[in-house]
């Protein structure tokens, strides 16, 4: 890269590199991000993601299964799967957006 930073400097004397890129970012606060994935998530969600948490599912090994998750909170493991799902994209689309990784709109689309 300095090497063509520096031919174009020598060819072009009103020429100055000032950034590869600028970006401005707002500030925002931990507390700022929660309350925006909150106001995100279902209540449902919101239970799921912490129950999951709280006992262990993202640990390695888990400590323990979705299945005992799920009869503890009395629900079925594909409902309990679709709720964290629903969770993990709400905290990954939040965070991209909160970022300013891609707008609220806007993210890579599959390739089929």
């Amino acid at each position: 890269m300095r090497t063509v930073v520096e031919a174009i400097e020598t060819r072009f004397d009103d020429v100055d590199l000032v950034a590869k890129r600028e970006t401005e970012r707002d500030v925002q606060s931990v507390e700022d991000f929660r309350q925006s994935l909150e106001n995100r998530l279902t209540d449902r969600q919101y239970s799921v993601l912490e129950a999951v948490y709280s006992a262990g599912y993202f640990d390695w090994p888990r400590e323990s299964t979705a299945k005992e998750i799920a009869n503890s909170l009395d629900v079925a493991p594909p409902t309990l799967h679709e709720h964290l799902r629903g969770a993990q994209k709400e905290l990954i689309e939040t965070f991209f957006a909160e970022t300013g990784k891609f707008s609220e709109d806007e993210r890579p689309q599959r390739e089929e």
